[in-house]
């Protein structure tokens, strides 16, 4: 038998340094020098000399924690003050033009500022921007086949949502050379939306549903890449099982609906940035899961579990669980939680292996066990003044599995009950008892 042919493919990654080089031919004819700012020994921004210019540069990048913020605000006052030619080094670009299609008026000289995209990211990209015959403009620049699909998706999504929708900036251009893919808006400018606050973000998604027919789970877009990254575990198949019974109302979807791709505007209004994963037709609840997720995992750098019950509070509130209530979704949000999580693994988004785990944790120990399996129910607890509301609890859940309750108490001191009540597996009674009382397993279970 002969060996199998193995398939190599040979990537060229560009450095930083040729990525900030091949930007300023694409935008600038003439010879010039730019500043780098690095974080974590890469290059971040590349400022222009012009201080209007590295001005609009610098608000390109949005920190999200104190330390980062803190930075930024010192850096732009060096940068008003015309300081950053002195104290930053410099990278020298020879000039140059690369042929686009179709093609635009470029920068005027000295304008261009560029911020470089996440080195993890599969796709080597950069957001530049520029003064174009007088109106400051921005535009993402995306290199290699998949860059130019990418920026060919969120140029659609503009063009098509931009006439339904509202928060979605406007498209000026997309235009394509050999390598690279350009696509252009005008400069947005506006404040961050604070951590913490979500009304007006939810206010946003409400607008976008879009009042279709609701729809089984398995038609919507995403279901494919949900199923895909579930189906794989005993734990994911269970939760497919419960999401399939689900019928959801269609609304349009931005697919990285975090809070620093949000700018507020002087009338209130909030403009959306980065639709290259925006579509119509979506999935109710991932937008406003994701929006809580990514301030919990990546500026409160929570451990999954926590990130997940943080998710968990937020969506529960008034505000966020009428909202997908009135797109179909149950009232408990793990389910929501678990899809979301679940699309942005399976569509190779990003990686939310660890979490997802996590969340169908919580979703296992949510579930009640099949009443066949219960055998005897056991609650026991350590304050006298429980008793009424606990045999209420005990009685429900009885009734449930039509067997018999039993009702005991042991002294409040003995050591084994400091932790709390004890019920039988899989009974979930937190929503009817004290939150701070945490339950352990006992009891067999056939």
């Amino acid at each position: 038998m002969g060996e199998t042919p193995t398939l190599l493919e040979l990537y060229y990654i560009m450095t930083d340094e040729e990525t900030i080089d091949w930007v300023c031919t694409l935008f600038e004819i003439h010879p010039g020098d730019w500043m780098p700012i690095l974080r974590n020994g890469r290059i971040l921004l590349a400022l222009p000399q012009g201080r209007r210019g590295a001005l609009r540069a610098l608000r390109l990048y949005q920190p999200q924690r104190p330390l980062a913020r803190t930075t930024m605000v010192a850096l732009d006052l060096a940068v008003s003050l015309g300081l950053h030619n002195w104290f930053l080094p410099r990278l020298r670009h020879q000039g140059g033009i690369v042929a686009l299609e179709p093609d635009f008026q470029r920068a005027n000289r000295g304008t261009c500022g560029i911020l470089l995209g996440s080195p993890e990211h599969r796709v080597r990209r950069a957001i530049v921007s520029y003064r174009n015959a007088g109106e400051w403009e921005v535009a993402k620049v995306a290199f290699g086949k998949e860059g130019a699909v990418m920026l060919e998706q969120e140029a659609e999504a503009l063009k098509v949502l931009g006439l339904r929708a509202k928060g979605v900036p406007a498209l000026l251009g997309l235009h394509q050379g050999e390598g690279v893919t350009v696509l252009r808006m005008s400069y947005l400018s506006g404040k961050q939306v604070p951590a913490g606050e979500y009304e007006s973000a939810v206010a946003l998604l409400e607008s976008w549903v879009t009042g279709a027919v609701p729809q089984p789970i398995n038609q919507f877009p995403e279901w494919a890449a949900i199923e895909d990254a579930l189906s794989g575990s005993e734990g994911g198949r269970t939760a497919l099982a419960a999401l399939m019974k689900q019928m959801l109302t269609p609304v349009i979807c931005h697919g990285d609906f975090a809070r620093w791709n949000l700018l507020r505007q002087p009338d209130d209004s909030l403009t959306v940035l980065d639709w290259e994963w925006g579509h119509a037709g979506g999935m109710p609840g991932i937008d406003l899961v994701h929006y809580f997720l990514q301030d919990a995992s990546l500026v409160e750098r929570l451990e999954p579990s926590e990130a997940v019950g943080r998710a968990i509070e937020r969506l529960e509130e008034s505000v966020c669980s009428s909202y997908l209530a009135k797109t179909g979704w149950p009232s408990n949000p793990i389910l929501t939680i678990i899809a979301c999580l679940a699309y942005k693994e399976g569509a190779r988004h990003q990686e939310k292996r660890e979490i997802l785990s996590a969340a169908l944790a919580i979703f296992q120990a949510d579930a009640p066990i099949p009443v066949q399996q219960m055998t005897k129910i056991s609650v026991i607890s350590p304050n006298f003044r429980q008793l009424d509301k606990l045999r209420l609890c005990a009685a429900s859940v009885a009734d449930q599995a039509g067997g018999a309750a039993r009702l005991e108490h042991i002294n409040p001191h003995f050591p084994a009950l400091r932790s709390g009540p004890t019920a039988a597996p899989g009974v979930s009674l937190q929503k009817q008892i004290p939150s701070s009382w945490r339950w352990r397993q006992s009891g067999t279970c056939s």
